[in-house]
């Protein structure tokens, strides 16, 4: 009888722990996200990597709980990742943009990030795979503006960002820009480059036979405050690795441009 009345306490007590113990846990977790959000605002004020990689940590452990609602640190993985990028810390935020997608399969902004880091690590298939997304998500009325940016880059001085049209912009048909700034004044345009086809170019020069029935006027220019100057035409559409290769040589070169009328 004794023995029987120690099991029956001995099971209320384990069931009164066991009450105690989960919102323990609970409260624990609640605690580590608090602690990670206030390192990751800490890292983007003071781009402080090592609160960062504090930051992530957490995250990661609350990310590979079982159970627990991704969701909710989708704010968090998305601000990980664009610090990483803000670090030129290419791979980590690519791990970063990728968790995010499992997250919001959907978010063209993490599938255009992913065609930006892919570009900077080399992996021209992961690159085209994450672009092509990009524009199936466009095609499904799921991306609210007209371009997104594919690339983010230094060069000396200079930061480039290439921004992909998704119909060709203005009525000189331009489907690229490169926006080129100075490294220490981002959002001052110094130059643009784009890669444009004027249709009724195009159509006259089929007309007089000059260029294939299939072949197109491609345009590639340069702008700044003195002007605009052609770079080459073409009848066949430069790939990105050609066309950016071509900005590259040109910004080397000092001009003023002469004036196009």
């Amino acid at each position: 009888m004794a023995t029987q009345q120690l099991k029956q306490a001995f099971l209320v007590l384990f069931a009164v722990c066991s009450l105690v113990a989960i919102p323990a846990r609970a409260d624990d977790a609640e605690s580590q996200v608090k602690n990670g959000m206030l390192l990751l605002d800490e890292a983007l004020e003071s781009n402080d990597r090592q609160k960062l990689e504090q930051a992530a940590k957490i995250f990661q452990e609350q990310l590979d709980r079982p159970g627990f609602d991704q969701s909710t640190l989708a704010a968090q993985v998305s601000n990980t990742a664009q610090m990483y990028q803000n670090l030129e810390q290419q791979q980590q935020s690519l791990n970063w943009w990728q968790k995010l997608i499992k997250i919001e399969p959907d978010n063209w902004r993490a599938w255009a990030k992913i065609v930006q880091c892919s570009q900077a690590l080399s992996d021209m298939k992961q690159r085209d795979d994450a672009r092509d997304k990009v524009i199936a998500l466009y095609k499904q009325g799921k991306v609210e503006q007209k371009f997104f940016c594919r690339e983010q880059f230094f060069s000396g001085d200079k930061k480039i960002m290439a921004l992909e049209y998704f119909i060709p912009d203005t009525k000189f048909g331009v489907e690229l820009v490169f926006r080129v700034s100075p490294k220490t004044s981002p959002e001052t345009q110094s130059r643009r480059y784009t890669l444009g086809e004027i249709a009724s170019d195009t159509q006259v020069a089929r007309e007089l036979k000059e260029i294939g029935p299939e072949d197109h006027m491609y345009s590639i220019d340069g702008f700044d405050q003195a002007g605009q100057w052609l770079l080459t035409m073409t009848t066949k559409k430069p790939s990105y690795e050609k066309l950016r290769a071509m900005v590259l040589t040109d910004l080397e070169k000092a001009r003023p441009a002469s004036k196009v009328k």
